[in-house]
């Protein structure tokens, strides 16, 4: 039975890395940005280049490319799930954005932490994103039944562009703690794009 479970929830990951992949055109991508870093730096960071095109998922090559990636992307996240807590609607939702805080706010200490110990720096590089700061504006503005709706329809890409960037980095990472992240982004960024479609319906 644990054999069986374990395949049958292996599949169903893989199933749904499929799918967010498919979800991830210009518009979701372009939720997280389209200046998305793709250079490097000394020690295999990210800096100054732009991805040519959006709909194409970035692989971080390196445990310092992970961090600078995930970084910016949690951080956004936790600011748009504060918006749902502090003026959505539905309760169940608020419910969601708040495990999405506390989950990837201890994931943030975890790559605050590994970069500091990498380069000396707990800071990732910030890149300026039009395309985000134009969801959180709209976030901003609205409440209730309206805000519920925006954020699905933010958080939904925004969760999906991580996603296959987690399991493409697998191979590249070499520390266990990033490693187990990677992992948990997947399984449960999959999970969550699944309740919010459901609650979208």
């Amino acid at each position: 039975m644990n054999t069986q479970s374990t395949f049958l929830k292996k599949s169903l990951t893989v199933i749904l890395v499929s799918v967010a992949s498919m979800a991830i055109d210009s518009q979701a991508i372009g939720s997280f940005g389209s200046n998305f870093p793709m250079g490097k730096e000394s020690g295999g960071g990210m800096v100054g280049k732009s991805c040519p095109d959006t709909r194409v998922s970035y692989t971080p090559k390196t445990n310092l490319q992970f961090i600078d990636m995930f970084q910016p992307h949690h951080m956004m996240a936790v600011e748009m799930a504060k918006e749902v807590v502090a003026r959505g609607s539905n309760s169940e939702l608020r419910s969601l954005a708040q495990k999405i805080i506390l989950a990837q706010t201890e994931e943030l200490r975890v790559l605050s932490a590994a970069r500091k110990q990498l380069t000396g720096n707990s800071n990732s590089p910030m890149m300026k994103d039009p395309h985000m700061d134009k969801d959180m504006m709209t976030l901003r503005s609205l409440s209730g039944a309206a805000l519920d709706i925006a954020f699905i329809d933010t958080m939904i890409p925004h969760h999906a562009s991580g996603i296959p960037s987690a399991h493409q980095s697998l191979p590249h990472l070499t520390r266990e703690d990033l490693k187990e992240m990677a992992m948990d982004i997947i399984n449960t960024q999959a999970r969550e794009i699944g309740e919010m479609q459901r609650m979208r319906e």
